[in-house]
């Protein structure tokens, strides 16, 4: 079993690819307001 944490990390990790590659450039960590609501979009979609 993994920590609670770490799952979180690696979440957000994969979470931050797929924003990168919605938006077609570098997107940092942690995640901003903005990247988070470009992710609730994707997820939306």
């Amino acid at each position: 079993m993994v920590d609670l944490e770490h799952a979180r990390m690696v979440m957000e990790t994969y979470s931050t690819a797929d924003v990168s590659a919605e938006v077609d450039e570098p997107v940092k960590l942690p995640l901003s307001n903005q990247s988070l609501a470009t992710l609730v979009d994707l997820k939306g979609s």
